[in-house]
């Protein structure tokens, strides 16, 4: 499992980029007229997804240099 934390730092830059443009997309289509339980789904679950990935990446890293 702990390879989904074996990448480098402007590839996860690029996690949270992307992250956060989603993040957006999914807060701009849930305060809309006529929002998707989709859209409001992914509100909540785009920031949990980006800190524990953070939180094990630090960790990986942390484990990493120890070795």
């Amino acid at each position: 499992m702990k390879n989904i934390y074996k990448i480098s730092t402007g590839q996860f830059v690029t996690v949270w980029i992307f992250g956060v443009f989603a993040w957006l997309w999914a807060s701009n289509d849930s305060v809309s007229w006529n929002p998707t339980p989709f859209s409001g789904f992914l509100f909540w679950l785009i920031p949990f997804v980006l800190i524990f990935y953070t939180i094990g990446w630090r960790n990986y890293r942390k484990s990493a240099k120890g070795n």
